[in-house]
This record gives C-alpha cells, structure tokens and sequence, in this order.
C-alpha cells in the first residue's frame, strides 16, 4: 500500500472519529465507556457525511468527478492540504451540530415511540437528572440558591449544602459545606423545602435533597434584623 492510498483511508476514517468526540465533549460524559471498536463504526458513520461536504466543494474547486479524478490529484501536495482542511472543518461542524441535536432527535424518537404506544427511550441517569442537570441548567439559582443535602449510608448521616457533584462516568460523590454561623440557628432547617429523594438500592445510599429558596428569604431577614440591632 503506498502512501498516497494510507493518506486517503486516514482522510475517511479519522474525521468521522473527530467528529465523534467532538460530538462526546458537547454533553456530560456517559457513565458506560464505549469501546475503540464502536468509536471506529461510529467514526465511519460520521465520516459520510463530512466526505460528502467535503466531496461538493472539491469538486466545486477543483472540478473532481469521480475516484479516478481524485486519484489523479492525490500527488499534488496543494490539493491534499485544502481537501484535508475540508474535510476536518467538515468534521468540526458535523460533531458539533451532533452534539447540539442530541437531545432532538430522541424527543423526535419518542414522540414516534408513544405514538405506536412505545417505552420512551432515555440515556441519562438518575444521578445526571437529579443532580448535574438541575444545577448546570440553572446556574443563577446554583449559585445563589445551593441544594441542602443529607446523606444516609452505613448508618452514617452527612449533610450540607452542595458546592460540587461527580460526573456520570466518575464515582458518586458531592462535596458539602456547613458554615460555621449556620450551627447557631438549627432553625434554619425548618425552612428548607423537600423536593427529590435519590436512592442507589446496589450501594444503599439515600440523598434527600432539599430547596433552599425560602431559606435564602429567611437568611436574609435574620442578616437585617441583627444589622438593625447593630446599628
């Protein structure tokens, strides 16, 4: 096999693999590890449609018809770097647009699905849900309003609010905070609103996780009262 056909299968197979990973990196990271075999069937996959587009405007350039024609081109080093910007630009557009219509296209899948009466198909998990997407969806009240959390395992209880969760492909995890001010005023607890349970039935763990809005309205009445005292 002589170089020029190497180029020409690294031209076909690696953008689509380009693509693919681009396309990963747009949504938080699945807790299942795909295999390099179903990333090289994805990557071909991906690469038809990044050749096509690559394909017309080559042949808008250069005027390139056929294999024949892009064979006979393959040697000139001009046409192997614009054809190769093509192709990987291609790639680019074609990961990012799959990335950003994920979710599309599932809602599209399902609404078919429930048409025929069918299991509507989902591929995120309950800790991604509850936690990861609630948060980073609503960034303004993540800051401003962190979850209260209390966790039971082992027989232990742990609680505070939240400052950070694991991501689907790492070990559950949640980094909690209690300040020091806040043990003065256990009463704060009676301010928090429940609003989901999450439990893990293999690992026992229970995560109750509570709203903190009106705690936040109650936090800073007291913060104005004291200033009043104060002053």
């Amino acid at each position: 096999m002589d170089i020029a056909s190497i180029i020409g299968i690294l031209l076909f197979i690696m953008p689509g693999i380009m693509a693919e990973k681009i396309s990963g990196r747009m949504d938080f990271p699945s807790k299942d590890k795909s295999s390099d075999f179903k990333d090289i069937i994805n990557g071909i996959l991906l690469s038809l449609p990044v050749m096509l587009i690559a394909g017309v405007i080559t042949f808008w350039q250069y005027g390139v018809k056929s294999l024949t024609g892009f064979k006979a081109y393959i040697d000139d080093f001009s046409f192997i770097m614009w054809f190769a910007f093509y192709v990987f630009s291609s790639a680019i557009c074609i990961g990012l647009l799959k990335g950003i219509t994920k979710d599309f296209w599932i809602s599209l899948v399902n609404k078919i699905r429930n048409y025929y009466k069918k299991l509507s198909i989902d591929d995120k998990s309950c800790w991604r849900k509850l936690f990861l997407e609630d948060a980073y969806n609503n960034e303004e009240d993540r800051t401003k309003y962190p979850k209260y959390i209390v966790i039971e395992l082992n027989g232990k209880t742990y609680e505070g609010f939240a400052l950070s969760y694991s991501l689907p492909n790492e070990e559950l995890e949640i980094a909690l905070e209690t300040p020091e001010n806040m043990v003065c005023y256990p009463e704060f607890k009676n301010y928090l609103s429940s609003e989901k349970i999450y439990v893990n039935i293999e690992k026992g763990i229970i995560i109750k996780c509570y709203d903190t809005k009106k705690l936040n309205e109650y936090l800073d009445n007291l913060t104005n009262n004291l200033n009043h005292q104060i002053s």
